[in-house]
């Protein structure tokens, strides 16, 4: 297994390749999630898990392009095109680099093909004498929502159009809480850009002490998610504008989502019931200028909050 990201910051190179390679083909065979899988290879390193998951995120990258252009050779693919993401989370160098095609027999990693550098999202695609056609996902720099653009379309049409250009869709004010400031659970709201609001400041003690160094205290929750509630969870829309906010600055529990990378569960207990806010932290390992970030955010039973408790890893808890 090649480790060219990762052989450059572990010094014991022997452990980290047999440790590396055990972790990803039992999480290949099991259908392990990479979350699950961070988390044992950095227990079993002595490491952080942001520092972890940056190599099982590359090396799992990694495998699977190898193994795609060892299926390129077998079915006599002898170009291909690369391809990025079209969202604002690319960076420069593989912007650059999508539509464009390479010999696969000139093929080189971290160069002309993924992955470029620690945690590439990128891909590629064979070049054959067939016009699929069709279109290619983007995700819309305002609202945050996948929409679709022409299949021929590359990064840097795609950047010049909706973001440097003027025809993004631009999202509008939610209905949940109107404009300028409200009161959320004894914290300000205030509307700091057209696409999001903060609602103050996380205790990043315990979270630290998990996840790593976060980006920024700040708490945001975009309109687009703000929408969602009051689309998924109409009835909860009330107790939102009440303690939404409060639920995440002030928790009385907070378990770790074991199914995605860097998120929590920020529990309140109510008299009759329990608030649950999904909050997406701002790792220093995720891309630059990140806030955190509230996903979603409903009630809960308790029987369904002991289910969730027993699966989860408890960070925190109002004794």
């Amino acid at each position: 297994m090649d480790s060219d990201f990762s052989s450059r910051i572990w010094a014991d190179k022997d452990k980290l390749l047999r440790e590396l390679e055990t972790a990803l083909s039992r999480s290949f065979v099991r259908g392990d999630p990479l979350q699950r899988t961070t988390k044992q290879f950095a227990e079993r390193m002595g490491v952080s898990e942001s520092r972890a998951a940056t190599l099982i995120h590359t090396e799992s990258a990694h495998a699977a392009a190898e193994a795609t252009a060892k299926g390129y050779k077998e079915t006599g693919v002898s170009e291909y095109q690369f391809d990025a993401s079209l969202d604002l989370k690319t960076c420069a160098v593989c912007g650059a680099l999508d539509g464009k095609t390479f010999p696969v027999s000139a093929r080189e990693t971290g160069v002309s093909y993924p992955p470029i550098h620690p945690r590439c999202r990128c891909t590629t695609v064979p070049v054959t004498e067939f016009d699929a056609g069709g279109q290619r996902a983007a995700r819309n720099p305002e609202t945050g929502k996948t929409e679709y653009v022409d299949q021929g379309m590359t990064y840097e049409d795609w950047y010049e159009k909706y973001v440097a250009g003027e025809s993004v869709e631009k999202s509008t004010e939610s209905a949940i809480m109107g404009n300028g400031k409200q009161r959320n659970g004894g914290a300000a709201v205030e509307k700091t850009q057209p696409a999001c609001r903060s609602l103050g400041e996380l205790n990043t003690e315990y979270l630290e002490k998990r996840f790593g160094k976060l980006q920024t205290k700040e708490l945001i929750i975009m309109d687009e998610r703000l929408e969602h509630i009051r689309q998924r969870h109409p009835e909860d829309v009330e107790l939102f504008e009440q303690y939404g906010a409060d639920c995440a600055l002030n928790p009385d529990m907070v378990l770790v989502d074991e199914k995605h990378e860097g998120t929590v569960f920020m529990v309140k207990h109510l008299p009759d019931t329990n608030l649950n806010v999904v909050t997406r932290l701002a790792l220093d390992i995720d891309d630059a200028g990140r806030k955190n970030s509230i996903m979603t955010f409903y009630r809960i039973r308790d029987k369904n909050l002991r289910k969730l408790a027993e699966k989860s890893e408890l960070l925190y808890k109002n004794e």
